[in-house]
């Protein structure tokens, strides 16, 4: 099989033999429930040098042609990887090592047993179907909020863009605990990272207002109103982008549903003309906590010009230590 230089992941002389790849990882098994069976596969496996579990993401060369998005992603996880030779931040999940042979590319990750958020979120529901979506205190999804917020901290000190923050994106280290006769709580001692860069950008230093053209990436529900071109700008991309997916995130959190349904065109279009008035329309905005709506005003505000910064979010009074008390 002869290989273009367009379509390799890694640049020309990096690739390995299938026989080197088998010796770097003994394959464990399949990843419960991971992967895409028609695009690529989850393993666990134990990397044969440190004698660490990871987890394999294993992409065969032959689904770059009816995936081409496939391919993208994997060179951008492999800038990722050479840029940060080990994990940089505890709150990020980023690429180890990326492999490539003749056959197939294999990316090296994190072994994060937990499962993701969306999974923690809609199991408490599963679990308990006639119990409403509620936490003991909104102390519990700012704990994992500010997770979020810190790795968001380190990607954009490093003018990285994640563009689609979601909860199927965090994933956990813990799986959570459903206590029948409690309300939510977040999983102790559970750390919460950051994870999938295929629509990440990387932001160059000369990028003025660092704000990127002409990229439409991430998912309907989270996308920012620039990015989704509602301004009439052709779609583009900034770190404040980020910070309006977070914005949404913590509505999630809070309340266990998106703010419009992303199949509605018309409540999707009102929502990014008036976030805050769409918002007040919304039956549980109003069982939030005055801290928790205000931040995500903030978050959410329509002109990204507007938006808090990765910083100051940071710094907000709804975050676990912060609050000057009183105001709920």
């Amino acid at each position: 099989m002869s290989i273009q230089n367009r379509e390799l992941v890694l640049p020309p002389g990096s690739q390995i033999s299938d026989k080197e790849l088998n010796s770097r990882y003994k394959v464990i098994g399949e990843v419960e429930g991971g992967g895409k069976p028609s695009q690529f596969q989850l393993l666990r496996a134990v990397e044969e040098t440190s004698g660490e579990l990871c987890v394999l993401k294993m992409v065969p060369r032959a689904n770059l042609k009816p995936y081409p998005h496939l391919l993208t992603t994997l060179r951008k996880e492999a800038l990722l990887a050479g840029q940060f030779s080990l994990q940089p931040h505890p709150n990020v999940c980023l690429p180890i090592r990326v492999s490539e042979t003749r056959t197939q590319i294999a990316v090296e990750l994190d072994a994060v047993e937990g499962g993701d958020l969306l999974e923690f979120l809609t199991g408490y529901n599963k679990d308990q179907p006639a119990k409403m979506f509620k936490w003991v205190n909104e102390t519990h999804p700012g704990k994992i909020l500010v997770q979020v917020l810190r790795g968001i901290e380190f990607l954009h000190s490093n003018r990285i863009i994640h563009g689609d923050i979601k909860p199927e994106n965090i994933l956990m280290t813990r799986r959570g605990v459903y206590l029948p006769s409690t309300d939510m709580v977040s999983p102790l001692g559970c750390i919460f990272k950051i994870c999938d860069f295929g629509s990440s950008q990387l932001v160059p230093l000369q990028a003025g207002n660092d704000m990127l053209s002409g990229v439409k990436v991430g998912t309907i529900g989270y996308m920012a109103p620039e990015v989704m071109n509602y301004d009439g700008s052709g779609g583009k991309i900034g770190f404040e982008s980020d910070m309006w997916s977070l914005g949404i995130l913590l509505y999630v959190l809070l309340s266990g549903e998106l703010p419009f349904e992303p199949t509605d065109s018309q409540a999707q279009k009102e929502f990014y003309d008036d976030p805050k008035r769409s918002l007040k329309k919304r039956p549980r905005w109003k069982k939030f906590s005055r801290l928790s709506r205000r931040f995500i005003l903030e978050l959410v505000a329509k002109d990204p010009a507007d938006r808090l910064t990765i910083a100051a979010a940071l710094q907000n009074e709804f975050l676990p230590g912060r609050r000057s008390g009183g105001d709920e």
